[in-house]
């Protein structure tokens, strides 16, 4: 019976061995080809890997010979995140005439000759139009890297993507032909495909095309595109110091950020740009989720003045941009982007200065100017236009807004009353000396004047015919106080901390304001005519000028 007892637990034990080894054999199994499952599934997803969590995929930082070290994330800490903002789609459908189509794909080729570092990001949202210049890049997408998403993309999608470095830095505008291999080759190659649209994004425009295909057709002109770009990019590609640049036509006070889109009839597109108003929701999404720029480099025509200036210094710490024509294609930026490389530590200040420093000696040599500046070969545009200033928000007070607000109201004081009779000269001499920034231009409406010089001439010079001291008093004190605020003798004090301008534009001190071309000639009759400006039904233009919307809440 003992013996019958023991073979019993023998057999027991074996078993229970044989059902050990089983499991051990069977998860062993299992493990194994856990292993070559997540083997496969590194290869299939290498492209998305981001071990040293800079927001760069591993493998893009690998075929660009950036210093990717896995085992050490805060050594791959990036200085500065450049948000490029390119609104290509600027011209009607069909219809290539004041496109900048070709200026910009110039202006990413140039930036690829810097490209990502280890102390910068590129990243760009691009939207062109390939109806405009037939074969353009924009209908080969597939040919950069990582492109993922659509292999024959419709003309128009709106794509993102890494800037790397393109070590052969070739430009030639005479490859610019039918065909556009050399597009293709030397730019998208150095380009990596980081499109990433929200599903079911209100601000896209079309979400597929017609044969069900992803679109990502963007809206430029919304401001929720800007933000959401910003937004992620900030989120995506994390660093001490963010940029958002924004390169379109700019069309001053009216807007920025051209975008034309497709209107009930399908030939045929409509122009859509950023508002004033608009720029009030901006400013309202970036407070929402609490983020802020260092710097916005708004590269538009006409675009510093001071209505969309202290909106941008709502969520921007600098900000960027010209009272005039921006004449120059921009593409001497790879020199400001390889001397940041060289100085990392730059803050936002510097490295606005060394925006407009650049761009002061590629236009004011009288040359052609490598890479063969678009506009460059534009004999009429010369170097007469060249106009850039940097705002400073930190010395956006309430005391400045106090001032404008008093100094706007005393204006408007003027238009009836006992001092009309000295009013109507003095107003028209102010507009007068504040303008000679369009010479011979009758392309475009004059929509802004010169602000220096417009405080300026009621803040201190003499005034013909003699002005009321009694009135005259609170326009002066306001006038001269806003002035020491936006070019105060020093330059730790000053709004307008850094401005640089073509010796041509005598009359160009680093920021405008809105004061319609029109309105202006009319004044021109006034004084030609003797014409009682109180009878000239666009007079209340002139008030609402005056008392137009400047003044944003301060910080």
């Amino acid at each position: 019976m003992i013996g019958k007892k023991g073979s019993i637990h023998l057999i027991i034990k074996k078993m229970i061995c044989i059902g050990i080894l089983t499991i051990l054999i069977v998860s062993s199994t299992i493990g194994l080809f856990k292993v070559i499952e997540f083997i496969d599934m590194v290869k299939a997803s290498e492209n998305e890997l981001d071990i040293d969590g800079d927001g760069r995929p591993d493998e893009f930082e690998r075929d660009f010979n950036l210093n990717w070290d896995p085992e050490s994330p805060d050594s791959n800490d990036i200085e500065w995140t450049f948000l490029v903002y390119v609104c290509g789609d600027d011209a009607p459908a069909g219809d290539p005439s004041g496109s900048n189509l070709f200026e910009y794909w110039e202006f990413i080729e140039r930036l690829s000759w810097v490209g990502c570092t280890d102390n910068i990001n590129i990243v760009v949202q691009f939207d062109g139009s390939d109806v405009l210049w037939g074969e353009t890049p924009d209908r080969h997408w597939d040919k950069m890297r990582n492109n993922h998403l659509i292999v024959d993309p419709i003309p128009t999608s709106t794509r993102r993507f890494l800037v790397g470095t393109d070590s052969a830095q070739q430009w030639d505008p005479d490859t610019w032909n039918g065909s556009g291999d050399r597009m293709k080759d030397d730019i998208l190659s150095s380009l990596w495909d980081v499109t990433d649209w929200p599903s079911g994004d209100p601000r896209v425009h079309n979400e597929t095309d017609d044969n069900g295909n992803p679109n990502w057709e963007a809206n430029m002109a919304d401001p929720n595109t800007l933000f959401e770009f910003v937004d992620w990019g900030m989120d995506t590609f994390p660093s001490d110091h963010y940029c958002l640049y924004i390169r379109s036509h700019g069309l001053g006070v009216e807007g920025f950020g051209y975008d034309y889109r497709p209107n009930n009839n399908n030939t045929t597109t409509e122009l859509d740009v950023i508002t004033l108003p608009e720029m009030n929701t901006l400013s309202s999404l970036f407070d929402s989720v609490e983020k802020r720029l260092d710097l916005v480099n708004l590269y538009s025509c006409f675009m510093g003045n001071l209505e969309f200036g202290f909106k941008f210094l709502e969520f921007s710490d600098y900000h960027l941009a010209s009272e005039n024509w921006m004449v120059s294609s921009g593409n001497q930026d790879d020199d400001t982007l390889s001397t940041l490389e060289s100085n990392p530590d730059w803050d936002p200040q510097r490295l606005a200065q060394e925006f407009i420093d650049d761009l002061e000696y590629w236009t004011s040599d009288g040359i052609e100017n490598p890479p063969f500046n678009v506009l460059d070969w534009t004999p009429q545009f010369g170097n007469i236009s060249m106009t850039y200033s940097v705002l400073n928000a930190s010395h956006m007070t309430q005391d400045l807004f106090d001032n404008i607000t008093s100094f706007n109201k005393n204006l408007s004081g003027g238009l009836s009353g006992a001092q009309s009779s000295w009013y109507n000269t003095s107003m028209w001499c102010a507009v007068n000396v504040s303008s000679d920034r369009y010479p011979d231009d009758t392309t475009y409406p004059r929509l802004q004047i010169d602000y220096y010089y417009f405080l300026n001439y009621w803040g201190y010079q003499s005034q013909d015919p003699p002005v009321p001291d009694q009135f005259f008093s609170n326009i002066r004190t306001s006038a001269r106080q806003i002035m020491s605020v936006l070019w105060n003798s020093n330059p730790a004090n000053r709004l307008i901390e850094y401005e640089k301008h073509c010796v041509n534009l005598t009359k160009t001190r680093g920021i405008a304001i809105y004061f319609p071309d029109y309105v202006k000639e009319n004044i021109y009759d006034i004084r030609l005519h003797n014409t009682p400006m109180d009878w000239l039904y666009w007079w209340h233009v002139i008030e609402d000028c005056i008392r137009l919307g400047l003044l944003p809440s301060p910080r």
